[in-house]
């Protein structure tokens, strides 16, 4: 779906695609193939739940519909303060709000009720202390409680209005029963399942995307995508690396079985810019 001009960040979500068109978000149902501009502006993160997307632009938090094709300003910020990593699923939109002292806090908008509720306080001590990068499914947001140069993960349940500590890292993502994130130097990637609070070790490496029964992350070391498969424990190595270039970071799953991501065309292993890099898509490899 890529054209001359440089696309990244894309999402996926059923048949709905999302991603960054030069200065414009766009959209594409690979189905139908209907396509249209979702804001012709620059956008900074940007979700996708089936016909729901949410991103941030000039630091607010904006919610579109692609049933209707209506864009509604969820924040409203004027004290020079931001939003930003916004994230969604079902009803809920989650994302990290920075105050004047320069800590963050997560923040909730019901889409159904039009209700915003703030679930972490701000840590005292400025920047060393903040609460980042909340992803939100089903009744559980999981969250970055950074404070004094250490990272924890944390787990909040919508319904009981409770927060615990699950585990040091960085970068969450939820689905279902599972939590994973990854860690610092040689960057472990811990999944952990909720049901019986348990977690192990699964490889290293950074942009992890997960989708029912799949993780999909980006490995430094042979710089392509490998997907692992939570049921059976087996991972798939260099997955996106038969098209030549280099696969970059995983954007989304839809069904365990598709796949978006990022692909530089340099030749000879450089290095890919932005304006190198278009959106590609993979079927039935990550079996």
């Amino acid at each position: 779906i890529s054209d001359t001009s440089p696309q990244t960040a894309p999402r996926i979500s059923g048949s709905n695609v999302i991603w960054q068109d030069s200065n414009k978000l766009s959209y594409i149902n690979f189905i139908t193939r209907e396509q249209r501009i979702i804001v012709n502006s620059p956008v900074g993160v940007h979700e996708i739940d089936g016909n729901k997307v949410v991103y941030s632009m000039d630091s607010q938090i904006y919610f579109y519909d692609i049933n209707t094709s209506v864009n509604t300003q969820i924040t409203h910020i004027s004290d020079g303060t931001g939003a930003g990593f916004p994230s969604i699923n079902g009803n809920y939109i989650s994302w990290s709000q920075s105050s004047l002292s320069g800590d963050h806090s997560i923040f909730l908008y019901n889409i159904a009720t039009g209700e915003t509720k703030q679930i972490t306080g701000a840590i005292s001590g400025g920047r060393m202390g903040s609460f980042m990068r909340p992803v939100v499914y089903n009744d559980n947001i999981v969250y970055e409680k950074i404070n004094n140069n250490i990272s924890d993960v944390y787990l909040y349940n919508i319904s009981t209005d409770t927060a615990s500590k699950i585990g040091n890292g960085y970068s969450p993502r939820i689905y279902g029963d599972y939590v994973l994130w990854f860690g610092s130097n040689s960057n472990p990637i811990t999944l952990y399942k909720i049901s019986n609070q348990t977690q192990k070790n699964i490889g290293e490496g950074g942009y992890v995307r997960m989708q029912g029964d799949k993780v999909v992350y980006w490995s430094s070391i042979d710089r392509n995508l490998h997907v692992h498969t939570i049921s059976s424990g087996q991972t798939i190595s260099g997955f996106g690396s038969d098209r030549g270039g280099e696969a970059r970071e995983p954007k989304g799953f839809w069904a365990g079985d598709v796949g978006s991501y990022e692909k530089s065309e340099r030749p000879g292993g450089r290095r890919a810019r932005s304006a190198d890099c278009g959106i590609m898509f993979e079927r039935g490899n990550v079996k």
